[in-house]
């Protein structure tokens, strides 16, 4: 019998010759697709966040910047396909190709060897920068991770004039945000921030720098000794976002900079011994001047007359006691952490969306608002708290966070807990950032993300019961393959009677 004139064997052969066609298109079409995903940065964002993609607020602030009057570029100290390959470089550079997709104002570019680089990353920096450059060189605080945003010929003048040469032409300068792709991960509260992260610091190096100063030498937590800012780093970083700079400054040495862009801050986080009566003027004249002033009060607080006193000037005085938690309140196991309320009455909280109407604090101390000078409660305690160890009855609901504002200073915000500018703060389900978020709004901050979402990492898994998980099993795997089958023995009985 001649093999090749049987039909079986035509028909088989050919079966068998276009399977391997369509499994070898298959294969071509992968890999290509893969080399091009690869190349230009195509994948798709199926989180139900959108975590690896800007959403539609960022793209509204980011659109909003000069295109024309600003060139930014984005340094990566790596290479690129290094990058590439962890998780969250590889999220990071998707996000900054969209970036470069849509904006021509934007460039990027890839560092990979710091030592051969060194001058090309120093030129990067510049002589302003120099100091910052050197310590990270000097303390191989360059990593893979290191990202620096660039951004040349900025807005310097309050009223929108650049800087320019004799002639009048416009000369470039530069401002420059050090961030890291790891900043843009937190893992204390599960949360991929890099939407938020990269859309607050690239608006921010477009327009003015006012300053936030941070107080030290009374133990705050915001110094250590290798000069890091320790508990208050979170805060931080809220500065940084809205385009700050911060400043540590011992006003027992040295006094504000009379030349501070408005509207500068001074932060007061969580000290624990006394200021004095100098550095408590120069805290005055520095409101009187239209300057801001933002206070933590928990810890020993209570027991610093002087700092008390200051506040009480502005209608704010901070208790002994503590805020207790009843246990509908209660956010854990201590009994010191609560989820506050906003009050729907202060204009200040008025910009939140609605959706936040919790702000987690802990180990907060109680204080009490004077109206009369201004001041009025911003956060409540629970109904179901009490007071513990307080130096009084407790009135009603004793705020926990307070606002002050009058004609001719600068405004104060006091809180009893620094907790609230803890990694709470990148928690999606509470209001903690987007209470700082808006007192900078309302202290006149001009570059605020307000309501850009913290996108958690959620585990947004299948949960399913053990008949769910045997009938999808049926399902996807044993229905596809019947039908199959029985199309074969159709086509296969068709082929016989015919």
């Amino acid at each position: 019998m001649n093999l090749l004139k049987n039909k079986n064997f035509k028909y088989g052969s050919i079966a068998v010759a276009l399977t391997v066609a369509v499994l070898a298109v298959i294969l071509v079409f992968n890999l290509i697709v893969t080399t091009l995903s690869s190349s230009l940065g195509w994948y798709v964002d199926t989180s139900s966040a959108g975590l690896f993609r800007f959403s539609e607020k960022s793209l509204a602030m980011l659109d909003e910047i000069d295109g024309e009057n600003n060139k930014i570029t984005i340094h990566f100290f790596a290479d690129e396909n290094l990058l590439k390959s962890t998780t969250y470089g590889y999220y990071v550079l998707g996000l900054v190709g969209e970036l470069l997709n849509r904006y021509d104002f934007i460039t990027a570019e890839y560092h990979e060897d710091l030592n051969k680089d060194a001058f090309e990353i120093g030129n990067i920096f510049g002589n302003k920068y120099e100091k910052t450059f050197v310590d990270m060189y000097q303390n191989n605080k360059f990593s893979q991770s290191t990202v620096i945003i660039r951004n040349d010929t900025y807005e310097l003048g309050e009223n929108g004039e650049y800087l320019t040469d004799i002639h009048g032409n416009k000369r470039a300068d530069h401002k420059i945000r050090v961030l890291s792709i790891t900043d843009m991960y937190d893992a204390n509260s599960y949360s991929f921030i890099a939407d938020y992260f990269l859309t607050g610091n690239l608006v921010s190096v477009c327009n003015l720098s006012p300053t936030a100063y941070f107080l030290c030498g009374h133990g705050e937590m915001t110094t250590e000794e290798d000069g890091t800012y320790g508990d208050g780093e979170y805060l931080y970083d809220i500065f940084t976002t809205c385009g700050f700079t911060v400043k540590k400054l011992n006003l027992a040495q040295n006094d504000f900079s009379l030349d501070s862009i408005k509207p500068s801050i001074a932060v007061i986080f969580a000290p624990q011994s006394d200021y004095l009566q100098v550095e408590l003027d120069r805290i005055r004249a520095f409101v009187s001047g239209g300057g801001n002033l933002m206070a933590f009060a928990d810890g020993n607080y209570y027991k610093l007359d002087n700092l008390n006193l200051l506040l009480a000037e502005y209608g704010v005085t901070v208790a002994a006691g503590k805020f207790k938690s009843g246990l509908d309140a209660s956010l854990g196991s201590k009994d010191f952490s609560f989820a506050a309320k906003r009050s729907e009455d202060s204009p200040v909280l008025s910009v939140i969306d609605q959706k936040e109407d919790k702000v987690a604090v802990s180990d907060c101390r109680v204080l009490r608002v004077d109206p009369t000078k201004g001041a009025s409660p911003l956060l409540y305690a629970p109904d179901s708290a009490t007071v513990y160890g307080s130096d009084g009855v407790m009135q009603g609901n004793e705020a926990v966070a307070a606002y002050s504002t009058a004609e001719g200073r600068g405004d104060v915000f006091v809180c009893g807990a620094s907790s609230l500018a803890s990694s709470l703060v990148y928690v999606s389900v509470y209001g903690n950032r987007d209470v700082l978020l808006s007192v900078l709004d309302a202290m006149g901050a001009e570059d605020v993300p307000l309501n850009l979402e913290i996108k958690p990492l959620a585990n947004n898994s299948l949960n399913l019961t053990r008949s769910q998980s045997i009938l999808w099993s049926v399902i996807l795997v044993v229905v596809p393959t019947l039908l199959i089958a029985a199309l074969g023995i159709f086509v296969n009985v068709r082929r016989k009677r015919s």
